[in-house]
């Protein structure tokens, strides 16, 4: 009689995460009740995309575990055992699908519940630093992400994992393309290439890597790459895991190289198809920019992309450059950098506007420079306007000491850089974000327009206003900015002060 077949392993959630999807997914059609079964599920589920499906498996998975899936596991760490700590990768990763910007005091609040897991599960700890990350990075933090992806690194080099290791270094090519450190992107890249090809069905992976190399080669050379070379990539892609950064990379690169091809709007919606058909909704508005960009281009349409209700700084940061890396990447040859999108064209205007000032030729800087207010201003580009405050500031102060374009560098200074009106530290009454608010209320009249000044969501400022109100004792914005100037947080206004 011969003996009967040993059934074939489950991997558990800690094996999934330190290998591709391919080597496991088969493995897991049929999985029973226990956490690291169902974990490792919903791992699968999200890096195939399918979020929702991943999202409600989830939300079963906390409700049979005896916690709340309607209370944040970070508000619940009290009744969370070691066991149950991975559950916490789940709800950072499901908050980086969504369209609200974390509060700062939560993201440190993560970083945080790494005490939560058992000081030994060194790949759990190191997915918690890897999604962390990916929030730094959309911060516009790039010097907390390269702290986070070192301690990533570090602690997927204690468990052995190459897999896993790929993908940091890939995080930290596009921090350097970010800083226009193109040498060192591509000595990651490479790194990132060699951990990856030393495990199996990495195929995914490692068309990840070549067209982010495409990318850094652009931004070198301004040599975009051909639709040939895009293809099978694209296809490679397809058949893998969803990596939303690599997606637009993508997506940017293949509309550029198919400009003047006739099919290049199909070619895009080939791209924004399978993000639909994934369940990546949220990169969507992208999607739509880097279309619309192309359409105003061909047709000479130099006018303003209005703003969208669904897209903000944090979802193309990594895609477009600012002055510091346009000069980087070009030097002297700024005026012919590739004007990808409108971002990118004004961080050329404004490190033009830098340059001609440096040469004491504000005339010849004028023009650049109010273009790309204008385009700060139309898109709310919170996070330019804040990198390149110094060039903003120098500019404006030339215009009032040469009585220039006086009226608009007021109001430039005043509501764009939002530059303190005293020195004041913050006041004890008060948390930092409470009084980033008060200083701010005076140039800024709406809340969603100081949500995304202070990089936060709207029902974060509608939170502080309610504690701010409740602080003072009033009931309205104005009579709060009225009682914050009696108690001189704020400077009082021309009228008030007497002069």
């Amino acid at each position: 009689m011969m003996p009967a077949a040993a059934p074939p392993i489950t991997p558990d959630f800690r094996h999934c995460l330190a290998m591709p999807p391919s080597r496991y997914s088969g493995l897991l059609s049929d999985v029973g009740p226990d956490l690291d079964a169902q974990m490792a599920k919903t791992l699968l589920d999200y890096k195939l995309g399918r979020y929702q499906q991943a999202l409600k498996r989830l939300t079963h998975l906390i409700r049979a575990e005896g916690l709340d899936p309607d209370i944040a596991l970070l508000d619940q760490l009290g009744a969370l055992s070691e066991r149950q700590a991975p559950l916490l990768i789940f709800e950072l990763l499901f908050l980086l699908t969504s369209k609200e910007t974390p509060l700062e005091e939560t993201f440190w609040r993560y970083l945080d519940t790494i005490s939560s897991f058992d000081p030994d599960d060194a790949i759990c700890q190191g997915a918690l630093y890897n999604v962390l990350t990916l929030f730094a990075l959309r911060r516009s933090d790039t010097h907390m992400a390269e702290q986070l992806c070192g301690l990533a690194d570090n602690a997927y080099a204690q468990c052995g994992s190459d897999y896993l290791r790929g993908f940091i270094h890939l995080h930290q090519a596009y921090i350097a393309v970010y800083r226009g450190r193109l040498a060192n992107a591509s000595a990651a890249l490479a790194r990132a290439d060699g951990f990856f090809g030393t495990v199996p069905d990495t195929d995914c992976e490692r068309a990840m890597v070549e067209i982010t190399r495409l990318w850094v080669d652009a931004e070198a050379t301004g040599r975009l790459p051909t639709l040939e070379q895009l293809r099978p990539l694209k296809e490679t892609l397809f058949a893998g895991e969803i990596w939303p950064e690599t997606y637009l990379v993508l997506a940017a690169l293949h509309l550029r190289s198919a400009e003047d091809d006739p099919l290049a709007l199909q070619y895009h919606g080939e791209i924004e198809a399978i993000l639909r058909l994934r369940g990546m909704t949220h990169l969507l508005p992208v999607m739509q920019l880097l279309r619309e960009d192309l359409t105003r281009r061909k047709k000479g349409d130099r006018t303003w992309l209005f703003d969208h209700a669904d897209l903000s700084e944090r979802h193309v940061l990594l895609l477009l450059a600012d002055a510091e890396t346009v000069v980087t990447n070009w030097g002297r040859d700024t005026e012919e950098a590739p004007l990808a999108l409108d971002r990118m064209r004004a961080a050329r205007d404004l490190a033009l506007a830098a340059r001609r000032l440096s040469e004491g030729r504000f005339d010849l800087a004028a023009p650049p420079f109010w273009a790309a207010i204008d385009l700060i201003e139309a898109q709310g580009w919170v996070w330019l306007a804040r990198r390149e405050r110094e060039t903003i500031a120098l500019f404006c102060r030339e215009c009032l000491t040469r009585r220039r374009f006086v009226d608009r560098a007021r109001i430039v200074r005043d509501t764009l850089l939002n530059a303190p009106e005293s020195d004041s530290p913050c006041p004890a009454e008060l948390t930092s974000a409470e009084f980033g608010i008060v200083r701010r209320l005076t140039g800024l009249t709406n809340n969603k327009r100081l949500a995304r000044e202070m990089g936060v969501s709207e029902a974060a400022v509608k939170f502080h206003l309610r504690n701010i109100y409740k602080k003072l004792g009033v009931h309205r914005r104005a009579d709060a900015l009225n009682a914050a100037r009696s108690r001189g947080w704020i400077a009082a206004t021309p009228a008030q002060s007497g002069r």
